[in-house]
């Protein structure tokens, strides 16, 4: 995916999703070629897997990685969520009647 800053349409962001397990050097330089050669000027890599690489060996474009699991959020598990209990037939009628709401 290729994107175009809203402040600065001069800069392209490049986002490639990496479904493969290991992502190799040939595997980022043909991608860091792919993305120069369309004057993309940062480039998101989000992996499945992990990698050992060093971008900055590659390119001067500002690459950067992202493991797909650092990025997937549970909201239901975030601390500001309050703890969800069910209510029984008879609170759930009340709070229908007390905010003039019908269930469909």
């Amino acid at each position: 995916m290729a994107f175009l800053k809203k402040d600065n349409e001069n800069e392209k962001i490049y986002i490639y999703f990496i479904s493969k397990e290991k992502f190799n050097k040939d595997d980022l330089k043909q991608r860091v070629k792919h993305s120069k050669d369309n004057g993309a000027t940062n480039v998101i890599f989000v992996l499945h897997g992990s990698t050992n690489l060093n971008p900055s060996d590659e390119t001067e474009l500002n690459i950067e990685f992202f493991k797909e699991d650092d990025l997937l959020v549970n909201i239901t598990q975030h601390e500001l969520v309050p703890v969800h209990i069910p209510v029984s037939a008879q609170e759930k009628a009340e709070l229908l009647k007390r905010y003039k709401v019908k269930e469909i």
